[in-house]
């Protein structure tokens, strides 16, 4: 059944590469003949300017040989009727030759009056040549104005186009949660205007968006349960996902959000496009990027791309707020991949507004660890794989975020460790690799601050001798060191910082300022976000992200937000075979078990008679096969038991915490959640410190 299917997915790969072959050289031919077309029609235009420019300059040649002609008749006949006004006039066109005689030349007096009307034909020539180019001028004032507002017009129906669609995706989808989005007024003169005429790129992309709505129309049309929502089932193309240069941004951000909410994927051509000029622009920023508030900064979003979308759709656009991401945007989640691409997607339409910052999670140790490489390959391919984890070596380390009063804070996704003293020696680190076990990299990645919970009810001179200690080995993730409170305050202290922003650890409410239990700075020496609300499916925590404003009254606040529901997923990213034939094999093996012990042995001899010997044997043979099936099927739930257990090490002890929070008073979900840490801290232990583990999932309704 497996092999089947395997190759009726196979087969239907092929005819859909073989439909998209098709469909690609039909736009090809159909582009190929619009641009013949084109230059046929416009070698015809230029050959017509040309016959009427030479007709032109023909008949203003003959009209200047008339004239001249009819000047020459008209001076001619002057001087034979008129003989004494020549000899008036010949003193001032001919230079006297003698004082004491004075006489004048018909011949030479013609020659003058010719001069005056060349003179005077030059200058009727060159008035002509200023007016013509006047109007050269004005025509092309004409014609810029005429652009500006076709663009305004291709501006105005490109943004109702994409608002409508994205409002009919939201619609499709009423029983989520992103119905409450706001979706903004469109101008009733952008539906008013007359759509410009397009241009080739756009022509194609219009027929192939027109191609994928009637296959949906022919797919929804054909579906039994038409009230769950329909997934996209094409790839999302790079014809139809970049924007041409005109258009401010260079990608179709509304179509790409709307596409991956409704569980879509891209072409690989679009994703490895998208990778390339992602890894360009982030190879141009330094190690610490420097950030002027208001700003918005985000923690850890771990693959909860539809817990991202609400986040990013409550804090408005990167232009009014600068969005700064601590990183770990990958892993425990299932959507992962959507949310690489989509905030990489923001990066290219935002450059100087989105800051994507490296976590410890962003590694080739780490992700294929988790389960990002198999989402990643399960998804696309292991190449596209591979150029994310290249993309991620060039992801900046740290931000600088400073308000108009000259408050500082730095921005990191784990903590600080006993070699960094400066932030300047942030820049002087090689960023471009795999991050290692040791140094001032693995520390921004993976310290934590030092758990404040230890000083609970210490005596004055142990809490003082707890104040004085610096670091330790941080023996929760198995590699960097906590970091107290001493080396923090002299770090902020030296460096002129308000405070430390970072990630790296769950917060039950989404957000921990660490004081260390003091109340002499106005800030606290660190401060913990984390954005992914329910983490993994289980903890039920909240998200939250922090505004830093330039108001000196409140100078950040923390927005927090739950989770909203979303796809569900089997593990591994099975199909619903792989993962149900396990249990029907086991299944089928216990009811052949159950038929086989039906009667005893003894029950079973008394039935058989003298001439049914030759049926014994049949039956022992039977037997004999029905017990062969019951010994795969114990080695089959056994060696299922032993994969669950290595995958999930902590689901019982989880499920435990879980089943005591039903019907629990409302103060006792801190000791639950606390529980559900414990019992995932062996998957927050590095790899190399760790066994093999991957996410756990909950099965939601």
């Amino acid at each position: 059944l497996s092999r089947t299917c395997v190759a009726t997915t196979a087969m239907d790969e092929a005819e859909r590469a073989q439909r998209r072959n098709e469909r690609k050289k039909q736009l090809e031919d159909d582009l190929r003949k619009i641009e013949e077309e084109f230059e046929r029609k416009a070698e015809l235009r230029r050959k017509q300017r040309e016959d009427r420019k030479k007709e032109l300059e023909e008949q203003e040649e003959a009209l200047r040989n008339r004239r001249a002609s009819r000047l020459t008749r008209q001076t001619k006949a002057e001087i034979t009727s008129t003989p004494e006004s020549t000899s008036e006039l010949a003193p001032t066109l001919v230079p006297v030759q003698d004082k004491e005689k004075e006489s004048i030349s018909p011949t030479a007096h013609l020659d003058e009056t010719l001069a005056a009307a060349k003179a005077l034909e030059e200058e009727m020539k060159r008035k002509r040549k200023e007016e013509r180019k006047l109007e050269k001028e004005k025509q092309e004032a004409i014609l810029e104005q005429q652009r500006k507002e076709k663009f305004e017009r291709e501006s105005a129906s490109r943004a109702s186009r994409k608002l409508r669609l994205e409002r009919q995706s939201i619609l499709r989808r009423s029983n989520s949660s992103l119905l409450s989005l706001p979706v903004h007024l469109v101008p009733a003169e952008a539906h008013k205007e007359e759509p410009a005429p397009e241009s080739a790129h756009e022509r194609e992309k219009r027929i192939e968006n027109e191609k994928i709505k009637r296959q949906r129309e022919v797919v929804e049309h054909s579906r039994v349960m038409k009230e769950v929502p329909l997934l996209e089932f094409e790839c999302l193309s790079s014809t139809v996902l970049f924007n041409t240069p005109p258009s401010p941004f260079p990608i179709d951000l509304p179509l790409l959000k709307s596409h991956f909410h409704n569980e879509g994927k891209l072409e690989l051509e679009a994703a490895k496009e998208i990778l390339s000029r992602v890894s360009r622009l982030l190879r141009s920023e330094p190690n610490l990027l420097c950030v002027r508030a208001p700003v918005v900064v985000f923690g850890d979003v771990h693959g909860q791309f539809y817990d991202l979308l609400t986040m990013l759709a409550s804090v408005g656009s990167p232009i009014s707020n600068h969005h700064v991401f601590l990183g770990d945007y990958v892993d425990r989640g299932m959507f992962s991949t959507e949310v690489v691409f989509y905030l990489y997607c923001l990066k290219l339409c935002y450059p100087n507004s989105v800051t994507l910052l490296r976590g410890n999670h962003e590694s080739r140790n780490i992700t294929s660890n988790f389960n990002f490489k198999t989402e990643c390959i399960y998804k696309y391919n292991e190449e596209v794989y591979n150029q994310i984890m290249e993309s991620f070596d060039c992801l900046p380390l740290a931000a600088l975020v400073t308000t108009e009063n000259q408050t500082r804070f730095l921005c990191i996704h784990g903590g600080i460790g006993p070699n960094l003293k400066t932030i300047e020696q942030i820049d002087t680190i090689d960023r471009f690799q795999e991050p290692p076990q040791e140094n001032n990299f693995c520390d921004i990645l993976w310290a934590d601050p030092g758990n404040e919970g230890e000083a609970a009810g210490m005596l004055p001179k142990k809490l003082e001798e707890w104040y004085e200690q610096e670091f330790k080995p941080n023996n929760v993730r198995g590699i960097s060191y906590f970091t107290f409170y001493k080396p923090l305050l002299r770090f902020c202290t030296e460096n002129n910082l308000a405070s430390i922003i970072r990630g790296h650890e769950v917060q039950k409410f989404g957000s921990n300022e660490h004081r260390f239990r003091k109340r002499d700075r106005e800030f606290p020496l660190m401060i913990t976000l984390f954005s992914a609300p329910n983490y993994c499916d289980m903890y039920e925590n909240r998200a939250a992200i922090m505004k830093i404003t330039n108001d000196p009254t409140t100078p950040y606040d923390f927005l927090e937000y739950s989770w909203i529901d979303h796809p569900y997923c089997l593990p591994d990213f099975q199909n619903g075979f792989e993962f149900s034939l396990p249990y029907l094999i086991e299944n089928v093996s216990k009811f052949c078990l159950n038929i086989l012990a039906i009667c005893t042995v003894e029950e079973d001899a008394e039935t058989i008679s003298i001439n049914d010997q030759l049926k014994e044997e049949q039956r022992n043979r039977i037997r004999q096969k029905v017990r062969n099936i019951g010994k795969i099927m114990l080695t089959l739930q056994e060696k299922r038991m032993q994969k669950d257990e290595s995958l999930h090490p902590a689901e019982s002890l989880i499920k435990e915490a879980h089943l005591e929070t039903r019907g629990t008073p409302i103060d006792a979900e801190t000791d639950v959640f606390d529980k559900i840490v414990i019992a995932d801290a062996e998957n927050e232990k590095s790899p190399k410190q760790r066994r093999r583990s991957k996410t756990f999932l909950h099965k939601r309704n």
